[in-house]
């Protein structure tokens, strides 16, 4: 197993905005795409994935018009599982291979050099810190992180990654902790999650960066995955219902929450897209987890969801200042295969022979019956 960054563009035909109408729960068919041999094709079948993969596009109702890609980074590292900052030209990451510490890097993709963000001094050979849910500011120069040191001490600071210079912006708190999730784009609020520790419940809250005002917008149990919308005025997320889980919008002028659709499929980790009038979700609705995008409008849904990429999984996603879309996704294979050994000892006597025909590389966990 292998991972990557892949770089991906992906463009869309414009379309103005819509005032909201009423939308049927079913989708319309989407018209088929083809699948152009790229290079994100080609990284997958040489089992380079994870990877880290980047599209863009400004607002549509009709289906996306090509997908292409090239890959910038590949290897095994943490540094594949990072935050890629909004101007594509670092990658920010927690290497948890230290001793006595999880220490923040950044790496520059353009040249390969690392840049050490944290560090810790242990005062016991036992004593441990590490950062965690690294977020990366609007503007590419300042890293929101949850640092922890030993006794369970933690704050919510954030690192300028030019001069090092760090501000506290929620000092530790006995009970509470905060973990930044998304930076909204006036570079003024972090969306985090509220942990209270001893209740073992969570909220979704905005913490100011300057002062450091906690806002409380929504219990946080059965949700994950909250974006800003560009403007501010929203925040799209995932909720379960039941035993799926669907895309919401929360207004945060009212505190009204929107489903976008009332479909008895998987929807997930929804992102916006282009001006604010599209959210790229995934959903596992045609039977694999596809790409999927629908328009809306003041935080409602105006038209029917069409599908933008199939097989592309269900990852994080982030929205880049560029416009693109960034996600981490991993990919794994298995087969539950069948081979000849020696009952006297460990010799094997056979290649393994996958026991399917089908579903390659989605098998496992194989049981033989009684007889054999």
């Amino acid at each position: 197993l292998a991972a990557g960054l892949v770089l991906a563009r992906l463009v869309f035909r414009e379309s103005p905005a819509h005032p909201p109408t009423e939308v049927s729960a079913t989708p319309r068919a989407a018209p088929a795409t083809p699948r152009e041999p790229g290079r994100t094709e080609k990284a997958v079948l040489a089992g380079i994935p994870p990877v880290k993969t980047l599209l863009s596009g400004t607002d549509t109702l009709a289906p996306p018009r090509g997908l292409t890609s090239r890959i910038v980074l590949i290897g095994a590292g943490y540094e594949s599982y990072g935050e890629l900052s909004p101007d594509e030209t670092r990658v920010a990451y927690v290497d948890w291979d230290g001793v006595n510490s999880a220490d923040l890097f950044v790496k520059t993709l353009g040249t390969g050099a690392v840049k050490q963000i944290t560090s810790f001094t242990p005062a016991k050979p036992k004593d441990y810190a590490f950062a965690d849910d690294p977020t990366w500011s609007p503007d590419s120069q300042w890293i929101a992180y949850n640092w922890w040191l030993p006794e369970q001490q933690d704050d919510l600071r954030m690192t300028s990654f030019a001069t090092g210079e760090t501000r506290i912006i929620r000092p530790y708190e006995p009970n509470l902790s905060y973990y930044a999730w998304d930076w909204s784009s006036d570079g003024a609020v972090l969306l985090c999650m509220a942990l209270k520790r001893k209740e073992k419940t969570r909220d979704l809250v905005s913490v100011s960066v300057a002062t450091g005002e906690v806002r409380h917008l929504l219990p946080w149990n059965m949700e994950r995955h909250p974006r800003f919308s560009p403007d501010g005025r929203y925040v799209a997320f995932a909720r379960k219902v039941g035993l799926k889980s669907a895309v919401h919008v929360l207004v945060l002028a009212t505190g009204e929450v929107v489903r976008l659709n009332d479909l008895p499929t998987e929807e997930d980790t929804p992102v916006w897209a282009g001006a604010g009038r599209t959210i790229l979700y995934s959903s596992d609705r045609r039977g694999t987890w596809d790409l999927w995008a629908v328009s809306v409008a003041e935080g409602k849904p105006v038209a029917a969801p069409f599908l933008v990429k199939s097989d592309v999984g269900n990852p994080t996603k982030r929205r880049t200042a560029r416009g693109h879309l960034v996600f981490n996704n991993s990919h794994s294979e298995s087969d539950a295969s069948v081979v000849e050994v020696n009952p006297n000892g460990p010799v094997r006597l056979s290649r393994p022979k996958p026991i399917a025909r089908s579903f390659l590389g989605r098998t496992g966990s194989p049981t033989w019956s009684p007889d054999g």
